[in-house]
């Protein structure tokens, strides 16, 4: 990633508490604790794989996701808050915060295959070109922050510790929800002249992926053959992943037997 010294109008860096840019270091510095808090849960849930220790972290993950979207979700809507554009919550990543949180509670198939191809392949792009430029002094920094990584928590979680491997079923669902969420989405965003999820004809001051991709609506046909190409190679990945898991499978037991032997 590259990294951008910003400065102030008067030549000095901006305060951290007051300002975030992207690729900048404190852009480095909120994903690193992502990243970091994300592989000791994992690594924890590892560890107490099958016992009841896993269960309660699992269980406590994912209550505590649905308490901070809870309070996310009425903290924007109220008056002082409020932005018609910003506060409803349609965006895809407070939509699959909430099913990230029942994929851990649940153990639903449906929930499980939404926050592994929805979370992975769509919402780690907040972590690449964040929306908001508030510090960290700002309510709304901790709860975009907060709130994409629980969701790449979940996803990971399930991958690591559960051994979540999704099947042709579970890619056909994802891209027919996606496809509906969008159609939804879009249909939102003319009426009240909003973009959520990029899916309006706005922009954001933020730069973005979608931002390359021409103007509205043209760029929707891009934005929705994307995703399903994200989709695709997310499934793809997981065929490798189990035929490799079954090539290290059958050579540990051959490796066994001639020890044995």
């Amino acid at each position: 990633m590259l990294l951008v010294l910003a400065q102030s109008g008067d030549g000095t860096p901006p305060s951290w508490a007051d300002e975030f840019q992207a690729y900048s270091a404190f852009h480095a510095v909120a994903v690193a604790v992502c990243i970091v808090l994300i592989v000791l849960a994992c690594s924890i849930g590892r560890a107490w794989r099958g016992s009841d220790r896993e269960r309660t972290l699992r269980l406590a993950i994912g209550w505590s996701i649905f308490a901070f979207q809870a309070f996310a979700t009425v903290w924007r809507v109220l008056p002082e808050q409020w932005d018609i554009g910003q506060s409803l919550p349609l965006h895809m990543c407070r939509v699959i915060s909430w099913i990230a949180a029942i994929s851990l509670i649940t153990g639903d198939w449906r929930a499980r295959s939404l926050t592994y191809f929805w979370g992975i392949g769509l919402s780690t792009q907040g972590f690449i070109t964040p929306m908001w430029s508030n510090g960290y002094a700002s309510l709304d920094f901790w709860m975009y922050w907060l709130g994409h990584g629980q969701i790449v928590l979940a996803a990971a979680y399930d991958l690591s510790v559960r051994g979540y491997s999704p099947k042709r079923k579970d890619w056909a669902f994802a891209c027919l929800a996606g496809l509906a969420y969008g159609l939804v989405v879009i249909g939102v965003n003319i009426a009240l002249g909003t973009n959520y999820s990029y899916l309006g004809a706005g922009e954001y001051e933020a730069k973005s992926v979608v931002d390359v991709l021409g103007p509205w609506p043209w760029r929707l046909l891009s934005m929705i053959g994307g995703a399903g190409a994200v989709f695709t190679l997310l499934y793809l990945a997981a065929i490798v992943g189990r035929r490799w898991r079954r090539r290290i499978a059958r050579w540990r037991g051959r490796t066994g037997s001639l020890e044995t032997a």
